[in-house]
């Protein structure tokens, strides 16, 4: 008798993992709603590009569909302290279909 175990990866562990292996980055947040999950974060260096098309890749590699992402540049430091932040910050969305999850 030969059992048979897959083991499946959900979306946003797919995302998580691919923010992790880029440094630097801040806060990476998972949030839930009825109809989306989302991945976001703050990229430190500004360009998050390479980040960007990593994730696309992985998710498509894994056949996740209808996702999209977002880029925002962050802009609460010069609200916040009257001066330019020390470095380029950039905010990222990456919204799943919960139909693509677990």
């Amino acid at each position: 008798m030969s059992v048979e175990i897959q083991y499946f990866v959900s979306p946003t562990q797919i995302v998580r993992s691919v923010i992790r292996a880029h440094k630097p980055m801040w806060v990476v947040n998972t949030n839930t709603s009825k109809h989306y999950r989302t991945v976001s974060f703050r990229s430190r260096n500004g360009d998050a590009s390479e980040i960007i098309e990593d994730i696309r890749t992985a998710l498509q590699d894994a056949g996740v569909e209808g996702f999209s992402i977002k880029t925002i540049p962050y802009t609460r430091w010069s609200k916040y302290f009257n001066k330019p932040a020390p470095h380029k910050i950039e905010s990222v969305i990456v919204r799943i279909p919960r139909t693509e999850q677990p």
